[in-house]
């Protein structure tokens, strides 16, 4: 009789732990749903609805914005149609196919592309002819491609917020190429599963590492070229990786077409293969939680670390200081000088500085072509020369070091 009461006794117990474990198992699957894209558990603080009404009032302020200052959205003609078509193809291949898709054209001089999330991609009018060729649609598609996969990846923040959308209003969004909004590591995922989307939807995912050769042309891959390589990989790294990954997805692509296989490459490839969860199992639920929490920890850990690099950069960056400005002129030629000095612990080897010109009032005209290789080792001073420029009406002008290469 004792035997029978501890079985008994003991089953129940059994069948109370299975029952937490199924508990904790849908529990998990609500606060950390299999990730669209890798399948792995992970903690998303807000729902695909709430992302969604986010993102659509973040782009409503930024279209009542643009609109109360005289910017076109969406202006009609070729381009806007090619912006269009080369953005439904690749939606039409990418996760989260449920999301109400949709791109923006703004009338902006500057290069740039953006997502608030949600489903919405803008993309600057300074960007063809700039940042990728005029009439290209494969590198076209590497832009929106990108975007598109921060979106399926769940990079937005749950804010959504000011950094970016401020940014791509303001001055700061005036670098050549993307501002970040993201990690470095975040960059990458999209970098590499952008030219998966490029691929299943016929484009040539070479395209990619094309624009970031082209960068690399342009601006170096030091961080004193360009702001945005302290929070990107920098170009010549990039244009590498991106070239790597347009190899390895090649055969996916059927040119001018979607791959009819595109659902099954879209889980098994070799860049993002898809871990399909295969539901409830005795100790799924331990288990499922145990690894939410690990992956979500991971994602936390390199976020964190990132943020202090860029403080500490920040930081190492606010002990360069001008000691001195002041314009000098050959016979025909007119020259800005700053007197640099290195407060850090590090040698400087480059700088990029921008020129303010003012009037008695307001700044009339930003500089931010004067790049400068340097020796300057800790505790020194160097002079340094700038081209100065003639801006109408400007009487002062005040010199700011935007970026610094450490040697």
């Amino acid at each position: 009789m004792l035997a029978l009461l501890a079985l008994a006794s003991g089953a129940g117990a059994q069948n109370v732990l299975e029952d937490l474990d199924r508990d904790l198992y849908e529990t998990s699957r609500g606060l950390a749903p299999p990730h669209p894209v890798t399948g792995k558990p992970v903690l998303n603080p807000i729902s695909e609805a709430w992302e969604v009404d986010l993102a659509r009032s973040a782009w409503g302020a930024i279209r009542s914005q643009a609109e109360a200052i005289g910017i076109p959205v969406d202006p009609a003609g070729p381009r806007r149609e090619r912006v269009r078509a080369v953005f439904e193809r690749l939606v039409a291949v990418a996760h989260r196919p449920g999301l109400p898709w949709e791109v923006h054209l703004l009338g902006l001089t500057e290069a740039n592309a953006y997502t608030p999330g949600g489903g919405i991609v803008l993309v600057l009018d300074g960007t063809f002819g700039a940042m990728i060729a005029a009439e290209d649609d494969d590198e076209l598609a590497a832009v929106l491609a990108h975007e598109i996969a921060h979106v399926t990846m769940l990079h937005p923040p749950a804010g959504l917020s000011e950094r970016g959308l401020g940014a791509l209003m303001s001055a700061d969004a005036r670098s050549p190429f993307f501002q970040a909004a993201y990690t470095a590591a975040q960059e990458a995922e999209a970098d590499r599963l952008g030219i998966l989307y490029m691929a299943l939807a016929g484009f040539d995912p070479a395209a990619a590492s094309r624009v970031w050769e082209r960068a690399h042309r342009e601006h170096g891959s030091s961080a004193a070229r360009a702001q945005f390589l302290n929070d990107h990989p920098l170009n010549d790294e990039r244009t590498a990786a991106t070239a790597e990954a347009a190899r390895l997805v090649a055969g996916y692509r059927v040119a001018g077409q979607r791959n009819p296989r595109w659902r099954e490459i879209q889980s098994e490839n070799a860049l993002f293969p898809h871990a399909e969860e295969q539901g409830y199992r005795p100790g799924a639920g331990v288990a499922r939680a145990a690894a939410a929490a690990l992956e979500t920890y991971t994602r936390y850990l390199g976020t964190r670390d990132e943020k202090r690099r860029r403080e500490e950069l920040a930081a190492r960056l606010a002990k360069v200081q001008i000691l001195r400005a002041f314009e000098g002129r050959t016979a025909d030629e007119r020259w800005l000088y700053l007197d640099v000095y290195n407060g850090t612990d590090r040698s400087i080897g480059e700088l990029a500085i921008a020129i303010h010109y003012t009037s008695d009032q307001e700044v009339l005209a930003t500089d931010e072509s004067c790049t400068s290789e340097v020796a300057i080792p800790p505790g020194a001073t160097q002079r340094v020369a700038c081209d100065k420029q003639s801006i109408p009406d400007a009487k002062a002008f005040v010199a700011e070091i935007v970026d610094v290469g450490w040697r």
